[in-house]
């Protein structure tokens, strides 16, 4: 076997290792807190900052993975926390958010929520807020999404 061979493999071991390791699973389960997503929508570039609090709609489960989207004009991207590995779960119908990088425009606020212990890629729970904010290059606005 090359050295290039024995990089491959190692480099894989290192991943399946870390991957394993940060992965969320019940016996290494944080205790039950206010979500918080700090962070960016994929690709963004602009210099706005949207930030706030949020209430889910009741009857929605604890435990479940929450990710926001930012939307504009029937496109929606996700937004990619700061650091990747830190997932955010549903503990409660309350949560926090700074997105980052936003170029100047009108936007909506949505959510995702996906069961942790599926592979499915679909979500289990989703919804738009019924009201937007708008955002102008440099801005740091407070939003509070309705849902």
């Amino acid at each position: 076997m090359t050295s290039l061979g024995v990089s491959k493999g190692l480099a894989f071991v290192l991943f399946v290792a870390l991957a394993t390791a940060c992965s969320g699973g019940d016996d290494d389960q944080k205790a039950c807190t206010t979500p918080n997503i700090d962070g960016s929508p994929y690709g963004s570039s602009g210099t706005a900052t949207v930030h706030g609090g949020g209430t889910l709609p009741s009857g929605l489960p604890d435990g479940h993975q929450l990710e926001l989207l930012v939307s504009q004009g029937g496109f929606s991207a996700g937004v990619l926390p700061d650091n990747l590995f830190d997932l955010s779960y549903v503990c409660g119908r309350n949560f926090k958010f700074t997105i980052r990088n936003l170029e100047a425009g009108t936007y909506g606020l949505e959510y995702e929520l996906f069961d942790p212990h599926s592979d499915s890629t679909d979500p289990e729970f989703q919804d738009t807020s019924s009201n937007q904010f708008t955002v102008t290059d440099g801005q740091d606005l407070e939003f509070t999404p309705t849902f």
